[in-house]
């Protein structure tokens, strides 16, 4: 357990409750152990909302772009959050390895399918590290829809969807598992039910 996480998580839910208030659907479906939490990924408060939502009991290991690093203060802060850099330029091996320690820890790994933060009208396709992840450590992903549409005092829906369990797939079947990852996500916006 991350002590900086849990006091930091504390500290900024009752600011993050007044200003973002959600709608919360779907927390029991977090099961225990390893498991890898993906979400739709629009805003910078993304990460944080997440943290919130799930509490310091569910530390979660989040994977973030290796820029984020090289900011001053805000580098510093992430690092002792033990968020792992990624080099979204190439296959970031230590990256790689870092995230199945953590899952083969029965720890939560927090990932944007992705790998962007992406807006309502544009479409990107899925990063394939999620479900690869997934399929090869035998993990849950835990699927999770945030509305893109955030502004402060006005309520937003954060969904969490059952836990899927991909089995063993091919190299091959990665992107279409990653396509079906993110209409699952897309599939739980309560808009469009």
């Amino acid at each position: 357990m991350n002590r900086l996480y849990s006091f930091l998580v504390i500290l900024l839910t009752p600011f993050v409750r007044l200003v973002y208030p959600y709608r919360l659907k779907g927390r029991a479906a977090l099961p225990d152990g390893g498991a890898i939490i993906c979400a739709n990924h629009s805003s910078n408060m993304d990460p944080v909302i997440l943290a919130i939502i799930f509490g310091p009991r569910n530390y979660m290991t989040f994977m973030a772009k290796i820029e984020l690093f090289r900011i001053p203060v805000l580098g510093w802060l992430i690092k002792k959050l033990g968020a792992i850099p990624v080099d979204r330029g190439s296959s970031d091996i230590e990256a790689l390895r870092r995230s199945i320690n953590v899952l083969k820890e029965g720890h939560k790994l927090m990932l944007f399918p992705e790998g962007t933060r992406v807006s309502e009208d544009d479409a990107v396709a899925a990063k394939t590290g999620a479900v690869r992840l997934a399929s090869r450590h035998n993990v849950p992903i835990v699927p999770v829809f945030i509305s893109r549409d955030k502004r402060p005092f006005r309520r937003y829906d954060v969904c969490i969807g059952e836990p899927i369990v991909l089995g063993k797939l091919k190299h091959a079947d990665y992107p279409a598992a990653s396509e079906h990852l993110m209409e699952r996500i897309a599939a739980m916006n309560p808009e469009k039910l």
